[in-house]
């Protein structure tokens, strides 16, 4: 009608499930989903595994492996797969220097390799009346103590606060301060506690470190770092676990509630939450998946 010669073979018909450009689109229930196309998965899958028969990565192959899987990111949960890009951009600058598989390589391909094995489906929100978000707060300090406050309508905030033991710490990349991986850190293990609380809703965090919004927001780090884009990259997988959609705001330390849980030592900080009655949650055990993530470079898809 409009005189556009199109392909037979790009024709879509009616359908609930169809491809479009390599992603598939899942309108078969009120939450639509979109999710990399099968066919697209055995191809980077099979360039992946060549790359790694080859035990080398010139810049030229790393751009078109980067592009491939930054498309193939597009049809997934949140952020997820953004802080595996990092070490394949990389490699796509390089001017000169070896071909040769790095670490951070390695940990991005094989990360791939299981991500894509069954990748998590972006997800946009059914119509209809949500439930009302949660609000998350959560803060570190320099001490390498945490704190996190969740507001959930209708009920007292509940409270968590403890310290970032030396173990996890000693994990950390060496840097004149520690403030925003301490920052991050607190993100990733209100997650962890608040998992139950937190699955399938909306979900708003206020933190009150640039570095770690933007982190949190971009799914990686911008200056290449690992284990910032390991906490990243092992905070969105929980995402897509718990089919959480998540939105950060930066704010002031004198607007962040977190502010008090996070310096127990100071209970002054800590008298206007003292008066919304809040619940203390206990964590006998600091989440193992940190130190994983941090050890592991990104996380590993195997926490979902």
């Amino acid at each position: 009608m409009l005189g556009f010669v199109l392909k037979e073979e790009k024709e879509c018909p009616p359908a609930f499930v169809g491809e479009v450009l390599g992603l598939e689109v899942d309108i078969s229930s009120p939450r639509i989903a979109v999710r990399v196309s099968q066919r697209r998965l055995e191809s980077l899958l099979g360039l992946i595994a060549g790359v790694r028969a080859a035990g080398a990565l010139l810049p030229g192959t790393a751009g078109r492996l980067v592009g491939k899987l930054q498309f193939a990111c597009s049809g997934m949960f949140g952020k997820v797969g953004r802080a595996a890009l990092q070490p394949l951009y990389s490699r796509q600058r390089a001017r000169r220097g070896s071909a040769a598989l790095s670490r951070s390589l390695l940990a991005a391909l094989d990360f791939f390799a299981s991500l894509l094995g069954d990748p998590p489906a972006r997800l946009l929100p059914a119509p209809g009346a949500p439930r009302p978000p949660a609000v998350l707060y959560t803060d570190g300090n320099g001490a390498a103590c945490i704190g996190a406050v969740l507001f959930e309508r209708g009920e007292p905030p509940s409270v968590l606060s403890c310290r970032v033991p030396p173990g996890v710490m000693g994990l950390l990349l060496p840097r004149k301060q520690q403030n925003a991986l301490i920052e991050l850190i607190a993100v990733v293990v209100a997650f962890e506690v608040f998992a139950a609380d937190l699955k399938g809703r909306d979900v708003i965090l206020m933190v009150d470190n640039q570095t770690a919004e933007g982190t949190v927001r971009n799914g990686y780090a911008r200056r290449v770092s690992a284990d910032a884009c390991a906490l990243a990259s092992l905070l969105w997988l929980r995402c897509a676990a718990l089919k959480v959609n998540l939105f950060v705001q930066c704010v002031s330390s004198e607007e962040n509630i977190a502010d008090g849980p996070s310096r127990p030592d100071e209970p002054d900080k800590s008298r206007a939450l003292a008066s919304l009655a809040p619940r203390p949650v206990a964590m006998p055990v600091f989440p193992a998946a940190v130190g994983t993530a941090l050890r592991e470079d990104l996380g590993w898809p195997l926490a979902m």
